[in-house]
């Protein structure tokens, strides 16, 4: 036995094209099968539709890139997790009819993220191991940033069934703070020499950052205050600024705003947007505990 281990060439084994394809296959259909048995929580068409919508905006790149697309659909996949994440949590508390609806929905605030995670560690298997970094033209630019324009309410509509309740992921205080901070970033001193888009990229997770840190700060005060006002502006401000930001970091990263970035650099990035996230999440929408479900 140990004789024919030693004849294996396992490396030239797991660089093969074919093996890497099939193992992402497979893991993939082992995903869905489990999903599936449990309840279908990260296929649901209210996770799984708006995901795959706004995975066409990375996913164009293919015109000019071919099958290096891949790699930017692999890096957009946390941002786009976290933003049908929060859609679903917009459009849950806007319908809320009672606790019992909000626990049921609430499934719907995670697993588009684990989607998102497990799918970006998957495409790691089949992204093409040469990539170019890519320039795109000011008119590139431009069609990128309409395709995700309508892309957003295409997701939102996946999920809500009515194109009109897209005014509701619109709001006023988060986009002037998220301008302030896209201001700040711009003239920022250890910004420069960046291009725009990079720029965009460095703000997409400063805006994640202020938005679930200062939400949380606010949040407890609301409730220490007990004020249903501050609560209530403080979680639509907050959900929809994370929002803004996730969607900022998905059009940069397809502008090639990530390419000046070591692999480890890109790591820390997409770690630092899952743990603000759920940072936020589980503090001011937490899900039931182990307590509460024996009462």
């Amino acid at each position: 036995m140990d004789n024919l281990i030693s004849r294996l060439d396992l490396d030239h084994i797991s660089n093969s094209l074919i093996v890497r394809w099939t193992v992402f296959f497979i893991a993939l259909g082992a995903l869905a099968r489990v999903d599936i048995d449990a309840g279908r929580m990260i296929f649901n068409e209210d996770s799984i539709y708006p995901f795959l919508i706004l995975t066409l905006v990375p996913l164009c790149s293919i015109l000019k890139i071919g099958w290096q697309a891949i790699s930017l659909v692999r890096r957009c996949c946390i941002p786009i997790g976290i933003v049908v994440c929060l859609m679903n949590a917009v459009a849950t508390l806007s319908d809320m009819s009672s606790v019992q609806s909000f626990f049921d929905a609430q499934k719907l605030f995670y697993a588009p993220l684990a989607f998102g995670i497990f799918l970006s560690f998957l495409l790691s298997l089949i992204e093409p191991k040469t990539k170019d970094e890519l320039n795109l033209s000011p008119f590139e630019i431009c069609s990128l940033y309409l395709l995700l324009i309508l892309a957003v309410p295409a997701a939102v509509f996946s999920i809500t069934g009515d194109i009109t309740r897209t005014n509701q992921f619109l709001h006023v205080p988060a986009m002037m703070t998220l301008l302030v901070i896209g201001l700040i970033c711009f003239v920022y001193p250890d910004f420069q020499g960046y291009t725009l888009i990079q720029k965009a990229y460095k703000a997409s997770l400063a805006s994640v950052m202020t938005f679930s840190c200062y939400g949380v700060a606010l949040h407890i005060y609301g409730f220490v205050s007990g004020s249903q006002e501050v609560i209530t502006s403080v979680m639509a401000n907050s959900l929809l600024g994370i929002m803004y930001g996730s969607l900022i970091a998905l059009f940069a990263i397809s502008a090639g705003g990530q390419s000046f970035q070591t692999k480890d650099q890109k790591t820390f990035f997409d770690w630092c947007m899952i743990g603000f996230y759920v940072f936020f999440v589980l503090i001011v929408l937490p899900p039931p505990s182990l307590l509460d479900a024996f009462g």
